[in-house]
């Protein structure tokens, strides 16, 4: 898709230099993005998110093993009633650590999407008022090698415009 829309441009490009010089703008969204004050403190809030969930599941796994410990070192004095029981528990604790950290980490990676969908519409809003206040006829997005090269002289880098936008 991204090559698709980046043929288009250079089409329109070549389509439109015939009549007339459009100006095109160009940036990286990731170097934007991680030049965003916002960007800095959430994921500072993250990095916090992830050790709480670290240090839990850590917690957890500890609890978890001290008790397997004491049911290896008691099993063999254990009834068969108790023996069984003390497995089962020991199952059910398993299933509940295997159900954390997939909830965890699910919770983790949905607040990531959640801060990367906030900002990325701040960079799209400023992206769209630079693009109308330069009037370009489009800007490109010079991540993920889809832009190998370009004629820089017949466009704009508007990566400080929009930061400027969002501060």
């Amino acid at each position: 898709m991204r090559r698709f829309c980046f043929i288009v441009c250079c089409l329109f490009m070549v389509v439109c230099g015939a009549k007339a010089q459009y100006l095109f703008g160009y940036f990286s969204y990731d170097n934007v993005l991680k030049q965003m004050p916002e960007y800095k403190q959430e994921r500072a809030k993250l990095d916090s998110l992830k050790m709480q969930l670290d240090a839990e599941t850590a917690r957890v796994e500890k609890d978890f093993n001290e008790k397997y410990e004491e049911f290896l070192e008691g099993q063999k004095d254990y009834p068969p009633i108790i023996l069984q029981k003390r497995q089962l528990e020991l199952q059910d604790a398993m299933d509940r650590n295997v159900a954390f950290k997939e909830k965890s980490r699910a919770a983790y990676v949905q607040a990531e999407r959640d801060v990367e969908d906030l900002l990325r519409v701040k960079i799209n809003d400023a992206v769209k008022q630079v693009g109308a206040e330069l009037r370009c006829a489009f800007i490109l997005n010079t991540d993920g090698n889809v832009c190998p090269w370009m004629d820089a002289s017949m466009g704009v880098d508007v990566t400080l415009q929009i930061l400027d936008k969002l501060k």
